[in-house]
């Protein structure tokens, strides 16, 4: 696993007399242009020279023309590596010159032992100091962002001097890089140091934000309980609303005004290092990626801390094994849509699964796992040390700026059924599913049946299959391989513009009190309705609400009297002590009829119709549901027995057609 560099940026300084702006791009501005600006990755073209960034020529050199003799990475950029020696690398920058300062920092120490980062140098008056262990000066305000002390740090110091000294003009005052600064028994710093930024002000929170944000997604260190804010104000990412996914926050983007091309990234604080984000194909460092990120593009992710172990849903409907652990990703950006990705997974650290993983993707960002609503992916590529690469991965293609993922174990067969379209009050037969069959051998054998319509369909076909023309409810879905295996998928389509109803989850009856049905949760106040209510045994009701005593399945419609838009939703009530069926009406003048099966428990029903000679006319069978509704039409005259075998019995009822 490796990700990689940035490109050279050329930096455009527009200087003000009263307020200096340091300007990038069109996209974003920095109010307030630092003091100092180390970047280990520019400004290195003289051996003994780290070119300030900041415009004003603060330089820092080695009085020992000494420097340090290679570099290091952090997060895939370059950073400066001291060995413990002092190099006398110093800024020209005077600490007695100021009554404020914020400096931010970004270093790994290589031991635990108590090191200078940077400190003041041969002042007079002022003593600043950062050191692995504790900060030196007044009113001293340090924010830190890492796990543990010997990982890579984003520091933040804020300082404030109650008293401003005399104007000195001292030489030889300045800012010492990878030590203490003077007279201080620590040692210099044995580890890689990135990045220094030095104010001779006190920074407001946005800019602190916005400043610890473009660190932080270049180095991938976690600011796990603050918002990422880019220079144009865009929070990309939420620290209370995304608490949840507030571990090892991972990020990618562009920010022309900070100079920020970050390409590729895995958390630096991430001892298991489980997870790589790549613009792209991942390269040995950031400056060699090649992919191309607009400015104004971001993609962060972070997971929600839970162990890396499977886990099967609660619904009986849900098939899928998934990891507890599970990533949120923030995307941010005008096209960050169309930009390709890479994740790069360590596999090893899963549970051990024969047939492997896919990665699950709730593109509703909403942490809906069920089988229907997921897009799956298996990896592209899983190297021979268990990194599984998962190619040309776009974030946000439903514009709602977030999506999640997880891991589910790959099933040999797998069906889900994925909603291309709901239908509308204008045009009620407009809704589309696609039927995936995710993993299993075909062809294929398909039967999809509406529950309370006569909507019945059979057919053969490949994997895919997409389904057109029908209307709002309940489906059931069956879908049978070459080699016998048997799937079944419940799913619903919506009226997109009609007034929503939910009778919740099925209910049983406790043979004492009735149960109280309510149409009205969802109407709003301001649209007129009418109700009606009907049940598969003949109830009838246009109450806003029903009370229900006998067991059934019922059924509520919602019409808005206005545009002659409705919905309906359907509850199962059970729990009586008998078992019923009833054919309804039981006189018919064009030979339609209903037929309702109630059982008490789910089984097995076979139906059938018979003329008063004995002659077979329809037989029709069901298995594994409590309530059954058979609708046909017999279309020659007479009378009709029609008898029902169960588990629980076998009944029949008489039927007149004239």
């Amino acid at each position: 696993m490796n990700p990689l560099p940035i490109r050279k940026y050329i930096l455009l300084f527009i200087l003000s007399a009263t307020a200096p702006v340091l300007c990038f791009s069109q996209t974003g501005t920095i109010s307030g242009i630092p003091a100092v600006w180390l970047k280990a990755d520019t400004g290195r073209d003289t051996p003994t020279i780290w070119e300030d960034q900041s415009g004003h020529e603060k330089n820092a050199m080695s009085s020992t023309n000494t420097w340090p003799s290679k570099d290091t990475v952090i997060n895939y950029n370059p950073a400066l590596f001291f060995d413990g020696i002092d190099y006398n690398i110093s800024v020209p920058f005077n600490f007695d010159q100021v009554t404020e300062n914020s400096v931010m920092v970004v270093y790994h120490s290589y031991d635990t032992t108590e090191m200078g980062i940077w400190g003041s140098q041969n002042t007079l008056y002022k003593l600043a100091m950062l050191s692995t262990k504790r900060a030196l000066g007044p009113d001293s305000v340090l924010d830190i962002y890492a796990g543990q002390p010997e990982l890579p740090m984003l520091n933040t110091l804020i300082q404030n001097w109650t008293e401003k000294s005399e104007t000195i003009i001292n030489e030889v005052a300045s800012l010492t890089v990878g030590g203490a600064g003077t007279g201080r028994d620590i040692k210099p710093l044995n580890g890689a140091l990135a990045e220094l930024i030095v104010f001779d002000r006190k920074l407001t929170f946005l800019e602190k934000v916005q400043f610890q944000t473009y660190l932080a997604i270049k180095y991938g260190i976690s600011l796990e309980e603050s918002n990422y804010v880019s220079s144009t104000e865009q929070v990309l990412w939420h620290g209370d609303n995304d608490r949840e996914f507030n571990h090892w926050i991972t990020g990618i983007g562009r920010d022309d005004a900070f100079g920020l091309y970050q390409k590729q990234s895995a958390n630096v604080l991430d001892t298991t290092s489980i997870l790589l984000l790549s613009a792209g194909e991942w390269a040995s460092s950031n400056k060699e990626n090649v992919t191309t990120i607009n400015s104004g593009d971001f993609v962060l992710l972070g997971d929600n801390g839970a162990a890396l172990q499977l886990n099967k849903s609660d619904d009986e409907n849900n098939p899928l094994s998934i990891l507890d652990r599970r990533w949120l990703v923030k995307a941010s950006g005008s096209s960050v849509s169309t930009l390709s990705t890479e994740i790069h997974i360590d596999i090893s650290q899963f549970p051990k699964d024969s047939l492997g993983y896919w990665m699950v993707i709730d593109r509703s960002g909403s942490g809906d796992f069920s089988v229907n609503n997921l897009e799956y992916k298996e990896a592209d590529i899983i190297t021979e040390d268990s990194i599984a690469i998962f190619q040309n991965m776009q974030w946000d293609t439903d514009l709602s700026g977030k999506d999640m993922f997880g891991f589910a174990s790959i099933l040999d067969f797998l069906v889900a059924v994925q909603t291309i379209n709901d239908p509308t009050c204008s045009d009620r037969s407009s809704g589309e599913v696609l039927v995936n069959v995710v993993n299993g051998k075909g062809p294929f054998n398909f039967t999809m049946s509406h529950t309370s319509s006569e909507i019945n369909r059979e057919w053969s076909g490949g994997d895919k299959e997409v389904q057109r023309n029908l209307t709002h409810g309940k489906y059931l879905m069956t879908v049978t391989a070459e080699n016998g295996q048997m799937q079944e998928r419940e799913f619903v389509l919506i009226l997109t513009d009609g007034p929503i109803v939910d009778l919740g989850e099925d209910q049983i009856l406790d043979g004492k009190n009735p149960i109280t049905l309510d149409a009205t949760q969802l109407v709003p106040d301001s649209i007129s309705v009418e109700y009606e209510w009907r049940s598969n045994f003949g109830f009838y009701s246009t109450k806003e609400q029903i009370s229900v005593t006998e067991s059934g399945m019922y059924t509520a419609t919602v019409t808005d009297k206005n545009t002659g838009c409705y919905y309906s939703d359907n509850i199962i009530i059970s729990g009586s002590d008998r078992w019923k069926f009833i054919v309804y009406p039981t006189t018919s003048n064009d030979g339609a009829y209903n037929a309702s099966i109630s059982l008490t428990e789910p089984g097995s029903v076979n139906m059938s119709i018979y003329d008063i000679g004995g002659a077979l006319h329809y037989q029709v069978e069901g298995d594994g549901k409590r309530e059954y509704q058979f609708r046909g039409v017999i279309e020659k005259t007479g009378t009709y027995v029609m008898y029902v075998r169960t588990p629980e019995g076998t009944k029949s009822q008489k039927l007149i057609v004239y």
